[in-house]
């Protein structure tokens, strides 16, 4: 198994980081560009696709919503992809 980490750009810390302090320069990918990349694999994978980070900021506020977030939202700052061969 391979696990992919990406910065998604289709989230609300895509919104208010892109381009800003530590995020400048940062590439932002979105699931169908990974999709792009994992269905050129022969053979095709196997794919899991996770997210977290849904609210910025990391306050007691938003670590009690995320807790009640499912991770398959793909709306999270953070994507996981776990890709696995048979």
């Amino acid at each position: 198994m391979v696990v992919l980490g990406l910065l998604n750009r289709h989230s609300l810390l895509y919104h208010l980081k892109h381009g800003r302090g530590a995020y400048r320069g940062a590439r932002w990918d979105g699931v169908a560009t990974a999709r792009d990349w994992w269905c050129r694999l022969e053979p095709a994978p196997i794919v899991t696709i996770r997210t977290a980070v849904w609210l910025p900021g990391g306050g007691r506020l938003a670590r009690g919503l995320e807790t009640l977030l499912p991770a398959r939202l793909r709306w999270g700052g953070f994507l996981a992809i776990g890709l696995h061969k048979l």
